[in-house]
């Protein structure tokens, strides 16, 4: 036997359910594929009486949303300019609505934009001319947001301004939106430098100023070189001063034990040792004594390159 005919009418608003997951998503705009969210009862059944006030807020992933809210028209939310704040990576939305049971999207990623400069996000530290940087630049592809473009592909090349100075370990792969020198090395004069970084045809960024300081020595120079002519046995005077270079030419902030020597066989050096310090020896009372005649000296160390012999005259 058949009953009469009846109609099923839906119950009251239970919980929300994603029509439409939301999609195609970059920094700070709105989706391409906006999320559509129905009210339904515990059958499933959109309650089209419903004009609830459905809210998304982030679930997983990081940052902020903007246009998280939508009313219900006849049971269904509709967003139109839902859009995610923060940096490039995977996301799910929560919808929810004042009594009704949340629900969350599928994962959806949010991509970067267009690359569109480069940005410093690390500074050069201070330098020893030769060696790496104490500090080592990271920089950053970023699209015109200012976000990180994480699939770019290319190489970030230093060059040096604000003086003359070679610069060698200067180009790096950028790996997921980020360039990290490792060993930048800058070898110059002493000083204040800054760095021009250039990415293909992206706008180049400039690093702030770091300070470049002398490098390890490697030889002897004369600053104060003795007079060709000496008196026997007679402090030389002005003393002569001899600096300890690095291979740029600065003087370098090392110290030393610094001898002159003589290739003669006869007569005798007198106060010819003197200990640099801050890279600058000073001879004060050296004398030579003969006999008279011309010689050969220069002045050596331990481990650097002496000075170019020079030829003294000794006389009454």
């Amino acid at each position: 036997m058949t009953s009469a005919s009846f109609a099923l009418i839906g119950g009251p608003a239970g919980l929300l359910r994603v029509r439409t997951q939301p999609a195609n998503a970059m920094p700070g705009q709105p989706l391409t594929v906006q999320p559509v969210v129905e009210v339904t009862d515990d059958g499933g059944n959109i309650v089209s009486s419903s004009a609830v006030v459905v809210t998304a807020s982030i679930a997983t992933g990081s940052g902020s949303i903007t246009g998280g809210t939508a009313p219900a028209v006849n049971g269904v939310a509709t967003f139109t300019e839902l859009a995610v704040i923060g940096q490039p990576g995977q996301r799910t939305l929560t919808f929810a609505a004042a009594g009704l049971v949340s629900v969350t999207s599928a994962a959806f990623t949010v991509t970067s934009g267009v690359p569109a400069r480069l940005i410093v996000q690390q500074q050069p530290g201070t330098g020893i001319s030769g060696e790496p940087l104490i500090g080592q630049p990271v920089v950053a592809v970023t699209d015109a947001d200012g976000y990180v473009v994480t699939n770019y592909s290319g190489t970030v090349t230093a060059t040096v301004t604000g003086g003359v100075a070679a610069v060698s370990s200067a180009t790096v792969a950028v790996v997921n939106g980020l360039a990290r020198f490792q060993s930048l090395t800058v070898t110059g004069k002493i000083g204040f430098y800054t760095l021009q970084l250039q990415s293909g045809s992206l706008p180049s960024a400039t690093s702030g100023p770091f300070e470049l300081w002398p490098g390890r020595g490697v030889r002897l120079v004369i600053r104060t070189p003795p007079p060709s002519t000496v008196s026997d046995g007679v402090p030389i005077v002005p003393p002569p001063e001899v600096e300890v270079h690095d291979a740029s030419g600065n003087v370098a902030w090392e110290q030393a034990t610094i001898t002159l020597v003589t290739d003669a066989t006869s007569g005798t050096i007198v106060n010819g040792i003197a200990y640099a310090s801050g890279g600058l020896a000073r001879f004060v009372s050296l004398a030579l004594v003969g006999p008279f005649g011309e010689r050969n000296y220069r002045f050596t160390a331990p481990g650097l390159l002496p000075t170019p012999i020079i030829r003294i005259t000794i006389g009454p």
